[in-house]
C-alpha cells in the first residue's frame, strides 16, 4: 500500500482538486480520504472512479484516517487530502508515528508569499517521506511562476526546487468546472465511453443517421453524442498533458533552462 497526502498549510491551493481529478488517474487510485468539512462524496456523487471519505479535522478524525488508511490495504494506492494550516502537520505527525510508506504531494499558487508556507512542510517531512511539488492553478509556468524561475527584473530561484523528489504541472482549466458541473471527475470525463473505438463510434451514429426516419431528431441526438466525445477527448488531451509533466526535478530543471 501507498499512500499519498496532499498536504498545505495555505488553503486554496488546489489540493482538493489535485486530489478528486488528478492524482487518482496519475496513481490508479479510487479511495480519497479527506481531512476537512466538506463532503467529497456528494460533490462527485456521479463518479464511478473515486469514492470519498470525508472526516473532520480533529485529533481523533486525523487517527480514524490513519486506520482508514489501514484497513484499506488491499488498495495498492490511497490518497489523503489534509486540511489547511496545522491540520496538515498533524497529518504527517500521525503518518509518521504510524510508519506508514507515504509521498507527500505539494502543490503550490503563483503567489510569492506560497515559498514561505511551504517550507512548514518541508522541514516538517524532512527526508521521511519524499516530495513531489505540484505547480497548480497557473496560466504561463516561467510567466506566473517568476519569483521561481526568474525575469527581466530578478534572478531566477531554482535552488528552491532542491528538496522536492519530483515536478507535476497542473495548469488552470474549465474542463474542472465542467467535470464538477456533472458531479464527476476530469478522469471520468477521460473514459466516458471506456476502451470503444471513437471512430467506430462515429460509424455506428452515422448509420443511425442514415437508418432514422426523423432526420431532424436523429441529427440533434448525433450531435449530442459527439458533444460528449468532444468532451472526452478535452479530459484525455489535458490529463495526458498533466501526466507527461510529471518528471524527476533534475530532469525539470534541465528543461526550464534549455
Amino acid at each position: 500500500m501507498m499512500l499519498h497526502l496532499l498536504s498545505q498549510t495555505k488553503g486554496g491551493v488546489g489540493k482538493s482538486t489535485i486530489s478528486n481529478h488528478i492524482l487518482p488517474s496519475l496513481t490508479g487510485s479510487s479511495l480519497i480520504i479527506e481531512i476537512d468539512n466538506n463532503n467529497v462524496s456528494s460533490i462527485y456523487s456521479s463518479s464511478s472512479k473515486i469514492r470519498g471519505v470525508t472526516l473532520k479535522t480533529d485529533k481523533k478524525s486525523i487517527e480514524q484516517a490513519i486506520v482508514e488508511a489501514e484497513l484499506n490495504s488491499l488498495d495498492s494506492n490511497i490518497i489523503i487530502d489534509a486540511g489547511g494550516g496545522d491540520d496538515s502537520l498533524k497529518v504527517i505527525e500521525a503518518l509518521m508515528a504510524a510508519k506508514l510508506e507515504c509521498t507527500v504531494w505539494l502543490p503550490i499558487t503563483p503567489d510569492a508569499e506560497a515559498l514561505t508556507n511551504l517550507q512548514h512542510i518541508v522541514q516538517k517531512v524532512g527526508k521521511t517521506y519524499p516530495i513531489n511539488l505540484v505547480f497548480s492553478r497557473f496560466s504561463k509556468l516561467k510567466e506566473d511562476y517568476y519569483f521561481i524561475f526568474g525575469d527581466e527584473t530578478q534572478s531566477a530561484n531554482l535552488q528552491f526546487l532542491a528538496p522536492f523528489a519530483n515536478i507535476l504541472q497542473v495548469p488552470i482549466k474549465n474542463i474542472f468546472s465542467k467535470a464538477k458541473q456533472r458531479a464527476t471527475t476530469v478522469w471520468d470525463l477521460a473514459t466516458i465511453f471506456g476502451d470503444k473505438d471513437p471512430q467506430m463510434l462515429k460509424k455506428e451514429w452515422q448509420n443511425e443517421y442514415a437508418n432514422a426516419t426523423d432526420k431532424v431528431a436523429a441529427k440533434e441526438l448525433y450531435m449530442q453524442k459527439r458533444a460528449v466525445m468532444w468532451l472526452q477527448d478535452e479530459a484525455q488531451e489535458y490529463l495526458g498533458a498533466v501526466k507527461n509533466s510529471f518528471q524527476s526535478t533534475k530532469d525539470f530543471i534541465k528543461t526550464i533552462q534549455s
